[in-house]
């Protein structure tokens, strides 16, 4: 009886630091997990930033239960200027005042602009990771390259302007759609410097910081052997704001030349495609890098990603629209809208029947071995009886 209470007692107090052990190892858990601030320029919804969104947790996947995420969004495709961005200081300050970040991913131009001027009195000595940086150059993150690294985003103007030209041999005039807000005109200045390159093939016409209802009116009267290049139309000079999405969707209906572009955003929804650059694919570099830096490695060990992830992606159902063949398409091209041939359309069908036909071959098999076992029995069963 005495040696079942000790067992007993020794059972519970086994319990009890079984118990203990597990919630100071929850803890500690909980304790180390990382944090990290994602400092994003435009606002959630714009499928630009969701998407580099989504790629940063897609390269930190395997250590996502022990990473705390704080996603901010400046929303500056709408609202712009001094005093806003002097808000937008304030509310940071107000709000992480109490927080020590392991980590900062900082999306397109104005997060990376607005993380350096505050870096002293917000984030000092934390790891910055940037992606989306329209023109860069190591210049821009000298003062704080000890601290910085990521990954530029170059819009591969040229590459689309050379396969929309073969694709389109007879074309004599381009006609380019942007606005000027901060990436727009960084696109402006891009494009200036190849102006050069073209101009003996083509005639290059700006339809720059338009009125929607204008533009929709211009393209209307686009003549033939014209194709047009949608940069960006986020905001109009009367200051309405247009997602990217729905920018094109307003002016499709309105034109019959082909569309190219530099962003995989338009993709499916009017374009032919080009070489595109990816939000996704920017996100998910961004967060290897992140990954890198988070295992141990400071910033200043990463050289920065300065040859951006774009690939040619086209949409099939404009190609065929406009009679363009998939022969001649860059081999590495990425197709969406792309007819499943029938064997891939019924491929579970045919495997089920290719599986059933097999089975009835081996019991067709296995039952002829079994009557001419049987036959020779018989054969030799009857020699015998003789």
């Amino acid at each position: 009886m005495i040696g079942l209470k000790k067992l007993t007692m020794l059972r519970n107090f086994l319990i009890c630091i079984f118990l203990l052990f597990f919630c100071v190892s929850e803890h500690a858990q909980a304790q180390e997990k990382k944090k990290i601030l994602i400092l994003n320029s435009y606002h959630q919804g714009l499928s630009w930033t969701d998407n580099i969104v989504k790629g940063i947790k897609e390269s930190l996947k395997a250590m996502e239960n022990s990473i705390d995420y704080y996603i901010e969004y400046m929303d500056t495709k709408r609202f712009y200027g001094d005093k806003y961005f002097e808000k937008i200081f304030n509310l940071m300050k107000q709000k992480y005042s109490g927080i020590k970040f392991d980590l900062i991913i900082v999306s397109d131009n104005d997060a990376l602009l607005f993380t350096m001027k505050h870096y002293q009195r917000l984030f000092y000595e934390i790891p910055v990771i940037f992606c989306g940086i329209n023109n860069f150059n190591d210049s821009l993150i000298e003062k704080y390259r000890k601290w910085f690294t990521g990954v530029a985003e170059e819009t591969d103007v040229r590459g689309t302007l050379d396969i929309a030209l073969k694709l389109h041999p007879n074309t004599q005039r381009v006609y380019i759609i942007n606005d000027i807000t901060t990436t727009g005109l960084a696109m402006k200045k891009g494009l200036l410097e190849i102006f050069p390159e073209f101009s003996n093939k083509i005639t290059f016409i700006m339809l720059e910081n338009p009125d929607m209802k204008e533009l929709q009116k211009e393209v209307e009267k686009i003549p033939p052997k014209s194709i047009i290049l949608l940069l960006l139309v986020n905001r109009d000079k009367t200051g309405n704001f247009f997602a990217y999405e729905e920018s094109l969707d307003l002016l499709y209906p309105h034109t019959n030349s082909p569309i190219y572009s530099v962003w995989d955003f338009y993709l499916g929804r009017g374009i032919i495609g080009g070489k595109l650059t990816s939000a996704f694919l920017q996100g998910k570099k961004a967060g290897e890098l992140a990954l890198q830096v988070l295992q141990g490695k400071s910033p200043s060990e990463i050289p920065v990603v300065k040859e951006s992830p774009n690939e040619y992606m086209f949409d099939y159902n404009e190609l065929k629209r406009f009679n363009v063949s998939l022969n001649r398409l860059p081999k590495e091209s990425r197709i969406i809208n792309l007819p499943e041939s029938f064997f891939v359309k019924y491929r579970k069908t045919l495997t089920m029947i290719t599986l059933i036909f097999i089975g009835l071959s081996l019991v067709i098999v296995i039952l002829t071995i079994n009557i001419s076992k049987r036959k020779k029995i018989e054969e030799e069963l009857r020699i015998s009886l003789k």
